[in-house]
């Protein structure tokens, strides 16, 4: 179950898609997005997968191209997901040093 479907809201629709799509025009508005993106972590772990720097700047493009409305921010939620991405970059680069 997902965090949408536990929380009965719609399944926010993917970023890629929102930028992608011709069907949003400039003034069109979003109900949800997920910004989510297989492999990526909080730091660069890899050049193919966008950080969490670069989620909170797709999200601050949405909001100043008022495809999410401030008044759709006040209801909302966020939900930040940090999983073994970064660890396994970490590990990776610094052989034999211990993760914690």
């Amino acid at each position: 179950m997902s965090a949408a479907e536990h929380l009965h809201v719609f399944n926010p629709i993917p970023y890629r898609v929102i930028n992608l799509s011709t069907a949003f025009g400039p003034h069109s508005m979003v109900a949800s997005v997920n910004f989510a993106f297989g492999g990526s972590g909080v730091f660069p772990t890899s050049p193919l997968y966008p950080n969490v720097s670069t989620q909170i700047n797709q999200f601050k493009d949405l909001l100043q191209k008022s495809i999410i409305s401030n008044t759709a921010i006040k209801s909302s939620i966020a939900l930040l997901v940090i999983a073994r991405n970064d660890y396994f970059a970490y590990a990776s680069q610094h052989p034999g040093n211990e993760v914690r």
